[in-house]
């Protein structure tokens, strides 16, 4: 979505992370595209596939959604994984009762500006994310 993409080419501008480390998946091919070719990603039809490869996964879909996407990798999410999510109105309670087991959660909440890199998000992670993570 526009946030996932904005938040992605600002993680590639600022050199945060180079954009041969980003993977990203969409059910949506046109949108796929067009990540590939504007942020020079990695990009894939497969959740599952990000979730091998991730270390940590940006949840980045329409709240609708969440349940279908996490009932899908739930089973894969490896212990050290980091899910950060994009879930308006998506308590962590909620989440973490989504994944049917311990997963470590951050929780975020993006400003509409961020979509021109002038936002602020706010941030709240569950028990399992350390000080450092």
């Amino acid at each position: 979505g526009n946030m996932a993409k904005a938040m992605m080419g600002g993680i590639i501008r600022n050199e945060i992370i180079p954009c041969e480390e980003i993977i990203a998946s969409d059910a949506y091919a046109p949108s796929l595209a067009a990540a590939r070719e504007s942020l020079n990603i990695e990009t894939t039809d497969s959740n599952l596939k990000v979730i091998e490869e991730a270390e940590v996964v940006v949840l980045a879909v329409k709240p609708q959604y969440y349940a279908a996407v996490i009932n899908e990798v739930k089973d894969h999410i490896r212990e050290n994984q980091i899910i950060v999510t994009i879930a308006p109105g998506q308590t962590l309670e909620r989440l973490n009762s989504l994944f049917d087991r311990d997963v470590k959660i951050v929780r975020t909440m993006p400003n509409t500006p961020a979509l021109v890199c002038e936002g602020i998000t706010g941030v709240c992670h569950n028990d399992l994310v350390t000080k450092e993570e």
